[in-house]
């Protein structure tokens, strides 16, 4: 048996409420995110005993679910979901790790014009037990630009953290074997949208840029930093369109993400960024995040 199997035999999953242990928590074949992939999700760091920004990724799943039409406001209120998470960490003596809240339409017969038929929402809460946290540790990467390409925000909202993310994988695969382990995404016009699973900043002398998050999966990471150098001085935040040249010309580069927190971006396609090594702004990023959020961090117990 290998590792993750033996832990997850030991792993408590809770299903609509109800503690069930990892081998025995399965999802029927007709439900809907099974089917369709018509779910939503939050990824949450669990840090020295606290779930980092709880409240907003509670937020962000009912924005998401409210989009979505599942009506999870009407099964389980804001209040509700948060403790459940909390009972989720609790249960599994989680000190740092990683919680995958899931909502899903439901169950129900298939065929996209069943959708009245379905009974929901499903809610889940995967926990992965003893998950190594990069988040206090600074790191670097190399990046590749991917063929990947972002869709239009007509086409699908990137703002809706949906269970859609065949693109992220396959961004991901296309570079495994290269030397970056990063993919940037780039939206059909060109200008540059995210990562597989992170957020994109470039510091260009006393300025720090980000895309707009019309085009990206505005990351509650991302917002953190984001109000953090707005109460700074030393930098000026700066929300706009960004394109792989403002990559390559940049002093700095790093993503950010609510499991891995900041990484450094030291190449693109083999081109140093700034000096090819971690920079001194990404560095303070680092700390200043890590501080902050560990510190107004949810206590588990």
């Amino acid at each position: 048996m290998s590792e993750f199997a033996d832990r997850w035999q030991e792993t408590w999953v809770n299903i609509n409420g109800e503690f069930v242990k990892g081998p025995e928590a399965t999802v029927s074949v007709l439900d809907w995110s099974f089917v369709y992939g018509d779910g939503v999700f939050e990824g949450v760091s669990v840090v020295d005993g606290r779930i980092l920004k709880l409240h907003q990724h509670v937020d962000r799943l009912y924005r998401s679910a409210k989009r979505a039409r599942f009506g999870l406001e009407d099964a389980i209120s804001k209040g509700e979901m948060a403790e459940l998470w909390l009972d989720t960490a609790r249960k599994n003596d989680i000190e740092t790790g990683y919680l995958r809240p899931l909502v899903s339409r439901g169950e129900g017969p298939m065929g996209i014009s069943s959708h009245g038929e379905v009974e929901g929402p499903n809610v889940y809460v995967i926990p992965q037990l003893h998950r190594s946290s990069g988040f206090k540790e600074l790191s670097s990467a190399r990046a590749r630009l991917s063929s990947i390409r972002s869709p239009s925000p007509v086409v699908r909202d990137p703002r809706v953290k949906a269970n859609h993310y065949m693109p992220n994988i396959l961004a991901k695969m296309e570079i495994a074997d290269t030397d970056a382990s990063v993919p940037i995404r780039l939206d059909d016009d060109g200008y540059v949208t995210e990562a597989a699973a992170a957020n994109v900043f470039v510091v260009r002398d006393d300025t720090i840029r980000t895309p707009d998050e019309q085009q990206i999966l505005s990351g509650t990471t991302r917002g953190a930093l984001l109000d953090l150098l707005e109460a700074d001085d030393r930098w000026e935040p700066e929300v706009m369109g960004l394109t792989p040249y403002d990559l390559y010309t940049a002093d700095e580069c790093f993503v950010t993400g609510s499991i891995g927190g900041v990484k450094a971006i030291t190449h693109l396609n083999g081109d140093p960024i700034g000096t090819g090594e971690i920079g001194p702004v990404t560095e303070t990023m680092n700390e200043m995040l890590v501080e902050s959020l560990i510190e107004n961090g949810t206590p588990v117990e």
